[in-house]
């Protein structure tokens, strides 16, 4: 079944929601004729209902859901709050759009809506009551609302192109991912990382590293093709790099920082995939160019800091290094990205979550006929997940699918290391909770 191609409400009702709730929640009544309301004017099915009644704190979860409900929901929950004498929420809700330099609530003028039954091709009309001061019904287009399907059925993504490569492009037509779309948004409390319902959310910039003097990273190239996807379809705008000499590799960075595109960005992910080894503390990685020389991780990451990159100031830096650390393994015939050396130490950046693909000292598996242990499983479970889960805890969950693979022959495993430089709040990626 489709789903409907508008789910997000209008941005200046976001505005309002977000901007109203620590004055309206304790004051939404919940009460069974409201909710009736809330049903028959096709903002929430019974099912929706009843999730929003389980949660430790429904006004909430009815304001987090409400915004996921399409152009018209705002209007319908208004008159909803009228027609049960909620006037004191209303008016709070005006007073912020006030603020906003935005027209008051006015409830939609109606004399009913096609409500899908969740069965393809069946649907039913509501009858809703209309004053004899309301205004002639408006158009279909205006107040058209379909709910979803009980089961909260996925959207089917946009369709994503390969990213821009200055070589030959992988062959995109060998690997597919869909991510999945959730029915709210999430990540709206104070404790979460603004993440504003815009496309694009913001910049990542993938360089993988194929080609070297010795050999090829084969199997690094599907790695490539996922994690571009992904990035497309979770709403940034991926720059792709390939090959990069040292002074090449310093050179890109330096430009992707100065992309005007991360003015009106709420985050960024840079993901390094190459051949490295230990550095000369316990955290810095020496990773591989494709010269035969070495950056380090840790002066990557210093070009991300406050004063080297002020345009993200506050906002989540993510970064994915898959690379070997060190030379400790179980020897076996899977192929490894790595060389030697370690020991210990690290400085901390605010707002910074780095996934290493192993932990120091040791090495990172990469299959030549799958890709990198660690992007395989971190695509999996993204395009699975991000829909309803914390960034933090999807490299979680990428860690506990890692932990259970083992090495061709030498039973060798892998462990990531998350390390938090000031993330002190969660971030949700949302994927497809966006305006176009």
């Amino acid at each position: 079944m489709e789903s409907e191609e508008a789910v997000i409400m209008e941005k200046n009702d976001i505005d309002t929601i977000t901007g109203s709730l620590p004055a309206i929640i304790p004051l939404i009544d919940l009460s069974p004729q409201f909710r009736s309301l809330l049903k028959s004017f096709c903002v929430f099915s019974d099912e929706m209902i009843g999730d929003i009644l389980k949660n430790e704190d429904p006004k909430l979860k009815l304001c987090t859901m409400l915004i996921c409900r399409g152009p018209s929901a705002y209007k319908n929950f208004i008159k909803a709050l009228n027609e049960t004498n909620q006037t004191t929420v209303v008016q709070h809700l005006n007073e912020t759009r006030a603020k906003l330099g935005l027209p008051p609530s006015t409830p939609p003028v109606v004399n009913n809506i096609e409500c899908n039954t969740g069965i393809t091709g069946v649907s039913y009309r509501v009858p809703l009551p209309q004053s004899s001061t309301e205004a002639s019904t408006p158009s279909l287009h205006e107040e058209y609302r379909v709910l979803d399907t009980p089961n909260y059925m996925e959207q089917t993504p946009a369709l994503v192109q390969p990213s821009t490569i200055p070589d030959a492009a992988p062959d995109y037509t060998t690997l597919n991912i869909n991510v999945t779309i959730g029915t709210e948004i999430r990540g709206i409390a104070q404790n979460a990382y603004p993440n504003r319902n815009q496309k694009p959310r913001g910049q990542a910039l993938i360089i993988n590293y194929y080609n070297f003097p010795q050999a090829q990273r084969k199997g690094s190239e599907k790695d490539v093709i996922l994690l571009d996807q992904l990035l497309q379809q979770l709403g940034y705008t991926v720059t792709l790099k390939t090959n990069l000499n040292l002074a090449e590799t310093e050179e890109e960075i330096d430009l992707y920082k100065k992309k005007e595109g991360h003015k009106n960005a709420d985050s960024t992910i840079v993901a390094l995939m190459s051949h490295g080894k230990g550095g000369e503390t316990y955290e810095e990685t020496l990773i591989n160019t494709s010269d035969g020389k070495f950056i380090s991780s840790e002066k990557i990451l210093s070009k991300f800091n406050n004063t080297n990159f002020p345009l993200l100031l506050g906002k989540p830096k993510i970064f994915l290094f898959q690379f070997c650390r060190g030379d400790l393994e179980d020897q076996g015939p899977t192929v490894t990205d790595g060389s030697n050396l370690t020991h210990p130490s690290a400085e901390s950046y605010d707002d910074m979550l780095i996934a290493y693909s192993s932990l120091p000292g040791y090495v990172a598996y990469r299959e030549e006929s799958e890709g990198a242990w660690f992007i395989q499983a971190l695509c999996q479970i993204f395009k699975e997940e991000a829909h309803c889960c914390h960034v933090e805890r999807l490299l979680e969950m990428v860690d506990e699918e890692i932990k259970y693979k083992k090495s061709n022959g030498s039973n060798g495993k892998q462990t990531l290391e998350i390390i938090k430089h000031g993330f002190n709040r969660k971030f949700f990626f949302n994927p497809g909770q966006w305006a176009e």
